[in-house]
């Protein structure tokens, strides 16, 4: 008996709740009463199918704090006029140096000058269009800072009886290492706030709350930056007050801190 072969295409239809897959098989007969061999192709590809269901809770925590500025600076001018420039430089320089003397003998906590502008220039004037010059004008401005702000006002005693140029630029901020401790002990507090979020909308959907699947710190904008308060003396003002030390003050800077949880539902 001749050989006869026969195809045959079966097409099933398997159907699932989310998705319907179509396989083919190709049959192959060589007699009547041969073995039938089923080769089955794979599935056609149709995209990935995740039956399984994923409920989370994502929330935000926040915390708020005050923290006193510990660091404090201003900035103390020294000025002199000659009809050369060297002499100018020369009476400025010694005049400086000993108002540096005098203010570091406060002893002041935590201290340190830093030397911020140094310009020599003519002083000329215009009158009737024409031009008048009365010599040249050194100035040299040091910016003194300490971790003890009350005691800036003795500072600027010091600058009044040296009769300095001008006393300006008065800052008051909260130090890196101040900043880093309070920020650390705040993440403490968000993370907290996150988790009592999350177990209120829990109760409030009618949930069980599972675990804590992420936590990341955000970022929010920060007002702790360095505070600059508007303070300037000039020179005749300073001759004209007495030796008295000013009080300075200054207020909290706040700081803010934010993370973001992601919570798992029983």
């Amino acid at each position: 008996m001749t050989e006869k072969t026969a195809f045959a295409t079966l097409i099933s239809n398997v159907t699932t709740p989310a998705l319907t897959i179509f396989a083919c098989c190709v049959i192959s007969v060589s007699t009547l009463f041969s073995p039938v061999t089923v080769l089955s192709e794979p599935p056609l590809n149709t995209g990935h199918l995740n039956t399984q269901r994923h409920r989370h809770i994502e929330v935000s925590g926040q915390c708020l704090t005050k923290v006193e500025p510990d660091r404090g600076s201003i900035q103390v001018s020294s000025a002199s006029t000659a009809n050369e420039p060297s002499k100018a430089s020369e009476r400025t320089v010694q005049d400086h140096r000993r108002l540096k003397e005098q203010i570091k003998a406060l002893r002041l906590k935590d201290f340190f000058s830093e030397t911020e502008n140094f310009h020599i220039g003519e002083q000329c004037t215009y009158h009737n269009g024409k031009k008048e010059c009365q010599g040249f004008k050194a100035t040299m401005t040091t910016r003194f800072e300490s971790a003890e702000i009350d005691r800036l006002g003795e500072v600027i005693g010091v600058a009044s009886k040296e009769n300095v140029y001008a006393v300006s630029g008065l800052r008051l901020s909260v130090s890196p290492e101040r900043m880093q401790k309070e920020r650390e002990k705040c993440l403490v507090t968000a993370a907290r706030n996150a988790q009592e979020k999350a177990k209120k909308i829990a109760y409030g959907a009618g949930v069980s709350l599972g675990e804590m699947i992420s936590m990341s710190e955000h970022d929010v904008p920060q007002e702790y930056a360095p505070m600059y308060d508007s303070f300037s003396q000039s020179k005749r003002v300073l001759a004209l007050e007495s030796q008295a030390a000013p009080e300075i003050e200054s207020r909290p800077v706040d700081v803010r801190v934010e993370v973001r949880a992601l919570y798992d539902i029983e």
